[in-house]
């Protein structure tokens, strides 16, 4: 059980398990404090979120948690255009030298979820392992869940992996 503190849209969330252990100091106590709509969720990416306030702030600070920025990382993602595509499959694209395109096909179901401009799938790993292939496409793990932008680079990868879905 990990702690996690997410920047999301300029404000900072917590986790369920940061929430529960140290907001609302159990189960019990998280389950009254959201009937109670004394605090709201929010749901991010398949992820239960709670907004942090002043002095739950404090105390989920003083937590040993890890920190995620994800507005930070959403500045680092370039949407890559159809034509673009077309041009890294004929090896013809300037601007994206060495770039490769995947396509996951159409018997794979995966759960995808849109955020802002971009639409994201969820990323499963094999035996819980991240591969060097991991870390070439636009990627980002929330909450220890893994998540691949679909049609998108990262803006530090020299030879980024675009990751698209097969449409019929």
């Amino acid at each position: 059980m990990a702690y996690y503190i997410i920047k999301l849209d300029g404000k900072s969330y917590v986790n369920e398990d940061l929430f529960v252990d140290v907001i609302a100091g159990g189960e019990r106590s998280a389950l009254k404090m959201v009937s109670r709509k004394e605090i709201v969720p929010k749901e991010f990416m398949g992820q239960v979120l709670y907004a942090l306030s002043g002095d739950s702030e404090r105390m989920c600070l003083e937590a040993s948690h890890i920190f995620q920025d994800i507005d930070e990382f959403y500045k680092s993602l370039n949407y890559v255009s159809k034509e673009a595509l077309d041009e890294v499959k004929k090896g013809e694209c300037s601007w994206l030298p060495g770039a490769t395109v995947i396509t996951v096909g159409d018997t794979v179901k995966p759960e995808l979820y849109k955020w802002k401009h971009l639409t994201f799938m969820k990323a499963e790993t094999f035996r819980g392992k991240t591969y060097n292939a991991f870390r070439k496409m636009a990627a980002m793990k929330i909450c220890g869940r893994s998540y691949i932008a679909l049609d998108a680079v990262g803006i530090f990868d020299r030879k980024p992996i675009i990751v698209t879905l097969k449409t019929k």
